[in-house]
């Protein structure tokens, strides 16, 4: 996935550096316990702004013909 704030890439995992669109492939399969777990990542404060913010996520798969995908995302202050 790649996770971006207010338009700016901010977490790419599990993704080839450079450019992403949408034929991009995942680096590696994830299965079994990997499926749910959970990964923390503490981001700067400072990529938020006062009023409005936006956070999108792109998720790609390994393979073309994959037929499932999940995602779950928790935003937490402090």
């Amino acid at each position: 996935a790649a996770v971006y704030v207010n338009g700016v890439e901010v977490l790419r995992s599990n993704l080839p550096t450079g450019p992403l669109t949408p034929s991009t492939l995942a680096t590696t399969a994830v299965g079994g316990a990997d499926e749910s777990a959970w990964n923390e990542v503490s981001l700067p404060a400072s990529l938020l702004r006062a009023g409005a913010n936006v956070v999108a996520v792109e998720v790609h798969q390994q393979s073309a013909t994959s037929s499932d995908v999940s995602f779950d995302l928790r935003l937490t202050a402090s």
